[in-house]
């Protein structure tokens, strides 16, 4: 190597040293954002999650950096989630989705799934929802992703919970709660106490609810996970109303709004407002249930209609217990106008959800004949190990059995054909060059005998024409019987060369057309017969049509190959001429290759041949 070279071969890989310390460095901070984008999250800022994801997607599409990308966009869907922004956060889900499908990243299409069955939860959707959780759940148990597993199992059990399978939903929280503990996966605890929370209230066991909603509470305080403290505290709050706690709910519910409003998350706002004007009103502080009533009154449309009734019913008792009939009288009248308007999209509703309820049952059933399932392959699965060894064993003596009988049927058939090949070779020997010798023979001493000149001339001729044939018919069997000519490309080839050889003399001119790839086999007696079908198609053109065009056209269609032959000479009646040698050997030919051979002329319209023969 001189010396220039090592100094080029020396920057060359400086230079890529330098990229590769580049791209690192831009993937770790493209890292960084989204890890700071998470963090943000997870303590209720979703504005500013939205904002540093919305970053690191932009520079790991400069990069190409699939993993960072699927990271970022799932972020931000997510955010766009708590924020109940449904339609962006399906664009961001589904967007994560596709770059881990794409890109063969399990993990990230798992959480995909995951998050993209929250955003139908939140919607209501429970069947989509339920679908996307069990895809979820199949993808990280494959994985052996515990973490990932759990959360699934979590968010099956809230579905259940949703659909009112309370055991269901008990059973799968568990699970997901074992997991979590397992793996030391705090937020993963959290969230099962609160599952479980939900489920035992629903159940009319408020104390253990109770007792599950102040684990979770310990947890999320310790975690810092505002969002969290808020529902949770919220949930705390209604099963303390449950027990007529009234002024211990008022507590919670105070502490579920602060937390609200610290990171300005409307949705659980209303429901904080309601609670504690319920809760002031029940202990008589009619001024402070009056306060909260208006603020729920004008929140309530934001998250949820139903919740702008409970505002007017709490106005109208609020206004009665202070004597205002005309007041509660008033907010009586609009409580009975938006109920009765609301009760037509509640039927609607209502008939949606029977069928929403029916295609879950539904689900639920595949879910619990494919556990059916997985179980019984899990017996199955023992039983064939067990019967493996024999299995193999049996399955040497047979493949050993059956290459031997593979073996010997080849053989065999590879005689036959040898045998085949030799009566067929022995054959032409004896009905072509035998009698063009017998003639040769004949003509000879005809020669030697004839004193005129003229004669012996004529006779030496044909003597000539015979020997010819003779030497053509040699080679037509020796070039059907080597194995070099077996191929497609070769017999097209060899039947273009004969076509120009015979037609160029005479000034016809040839028009020869095949598909660019066709797709057959022929063994030597079926490529020798189609091959001599065609040489006497082109020989009779040459000699008696006195043509000026011969169109050759060979298709492979299916499993079937067509030859056709045109011109545009004399043509001739075909009812009329008598059927010589030539046609009769095309005929015969056809028949030992199964194919169909047409014959069309009229007088001064040329003839056409057309043959059609099953390949293989």
């Amino acid at each position: 190597m001189t010396k220039r070279a090592f100094i080029v071969w020396i920057f060359v890989c400086h230079s890529c040293c330098h990229l590769m310390a580049q791209s690192a460095e831009r993937i770790d901070s493209i890292a960084v954002l989204n890890q700071k984008s998470w963090d943000y999250q997870n303590g209720g800022n979703y504005d500013s999650s939205i904002y540093l994801a919305k970053q690191a997607a932009a520079l790991s599409y400069q990069i190409n950096s699939f993993e960072q990308m699927a990271t970022a966009n799932q972020y931000i869907g997510e955010s766009y989630m708590r924020l109940h922004v449904r339609d962006s956060a399906l664009k961001y889900l589904n967007r994560a989705l596709v770059i881990s499908k794409q890109n063969g990243l399990s993990g990230f299409e798992a959480g995909a799934y995951n998050s993209l069955a929250n955003v139908d939860l939140n919607s209501n959707q429970y069947e989509r929802a339920l679908k996307n959780f069990i895809r979820s759940a199949h993808i990280y148990d494959s994985l052996n992703n515990k973490i990932g597993l759990l959360k699934a199992l979590s968010n099956i059990g809230n579905v259940e919970y949703r659909l009112d399978h309370l055991d269901k939903a008990v059973d799968y929280a568990m699970q997901s709660k074992k997991l979590a503990l397992a793996d030391n996966y705090t937020s993963g605890v959290g969230y099962a106490h609160k599952l479980l929370g939900w489920i035992y209230r629903k159940k009319g066991m408020v104390d253990d609810a109770l007792a599950q909603y102040d684990s979770a509470l310990h947890i999320y305080e310790s975690l810092g996970s505002r969002r969290d403290i808020a529902e949770v505290a919220l949930s705390t709050a209604n099963a303390l109303f449950d027990k007529e706690d009234y002024r211990s709910a008022i507590r919670y519910y105070s502490q579920s709004l602060k937390a609200s409003r610290s990171l300005q998350y409307g949705p659980f706002i209303p429901y904080a407002y309601s609670g504690l004007a319920y809760s002031h009103h029940a202990i008589k502080n009619n001024q402070w249930a009056l306060a909260y009533a208006d603020s729920l009154e004008k929140v309530s449309t934001s998250v949820n209609v139903n919740l702008l009734l409970d505002a007017y019913d709490l106005k109208s008792a609020i206004w009665e217990d202070l004597a205002d009939y005309r007041q509660a009288l008033a907010f009586k009248k609009k409580f009975q106008t938006l109920s009765d308007s609301l009760k037509t999209v509640e039927n609607r509703q209502a008939i949606d959800d029977a069928e929403a309820k029916y295609q879950n049952d539904i689900k639920q059933r595949e879910i619990d004949q494919l556990k059916q399932e997985k179980t019984l392959r899990e017996s199955r699965s023992k039983i064939i190990w067990v019967a493996v060894a024999g299995g193999l064993v049996l399955i040497v003596v047979i493949t050993v059995l059956l290459i031997n009988r593979f073996i010997i049927i080849n053989r065999s058939s590879r005689l036959l054909e040898i045998e085949r090949m030799r009566n067929s070779i022995a054959r032409d020997l004896h009905d072509d060059i035998g009698s063009a010798l017998s003639s040769i023979n004949i003509m000879s001493k005809v020669a030697l005998q004839d004193v005129q000149p003229e004669a012996a001339q004529e006779n030496f001729k044909r003597i000539g024409d015979q020997s010819s044939k003779v030497m053509e018919s040699m080679s037509d069997i020796v070039w059907s019987i080597n194995p070099e000519n077996d191929s497609v490309e070769k017999l097209i080839s060899k039947m273009r060369e004969f076509a120009v050889e015979i037609l160029e003399p005479t000034n016809v001119q040839l028009d020869f057309h095949t598909l660019e790839h066709l797709s057959f086999t022929f063994d030597a007696s079926q490529r020798k017969n189609l091959f001599l079908i065609y040489k006497e198609a082109i020989n009779n053109a040459a000699k008696y049509s006195n043509c000026k065009t011969v169109q050759v056209l060979i298709l492979s269609e299916g499993k079937q190959l067509t030859l056709s032959i045109k011109d545009d000479g004399v043509g001739f009646d075909v009812d009329k001429v008598k059927r010589g040698n030539g046609l009769n050997n095309m005929t015969q030919r056809a028949s030992a290759l199964n194919g169909n051979l047409q014959i069309h002329s009229q007088v001064g319209q040329g003839t056409s041949i057309t043959l059609i023969v099953p390949t293989t």
